[in-house]
């Protein structure tokens, strides 16, 4: 296989680290409560115990994968991951707040300038995080 078909096989094996990774906290019980979705694990312990045992099989054979490509593991800083993250999210809040949101139809002027305000607010909180995140600040 050339370098193209490794790199397309890797990122799909990347993608299933990241399904791992929400199996496991499945697994473990936990619950995920954010405030637009929650994950309700409605797993009984048999299944939870059956999911991670299937789940635990995988590495392994992505291990072989890795070894016979000759693929090195990426090494992912946590520090430009939250940069890159924050980066990406508050693009995207920029592109929904202000005039923006008239690419959606005409928006109640109110409505827009609360969502305006505080789509500001979680712009600016995500600014310290990268500030914080990078090293740029300390607290």
């Amino acid at each position: 296989m050339n370098e193209a078909h490794v790199r397309a096989v890797v990122s799909a094996l990347a993608q299933v680290e990241e399904a791992l990774d929400r199996i496991d906290a499945v697994v473990e019980g936990r619950e995920s409560r954010g405030v637009f979705a929650r994950v309700q694990n409605t797993y009984t312990q048999a299944e939870r115990r059956r999911l991670g045992e299937l789940a635990s099989r995988i590495p392994a054979r992505m291990e072989t994968l890795r070894e016979r490509f000759s693929a090195e593991p990426d090494v992912l800083n946590a520090r430009r991951l939250i940069w890159s993250h924050c980066a990406v999210v508050s693009d995207y809040l920029e592109e929904v707040s202000g005039d923006g949101l008239f690419r959606y139809g005409q928006p109640d002027p109110i409505e827009a300038r609360f969502a305006t305000e505080k789509l500001r607010e979680i712009q600016a909180l995500l600014g310290e995080l990268v500030q914080v995140g990078s090293g740029g600040a300390s607290r």
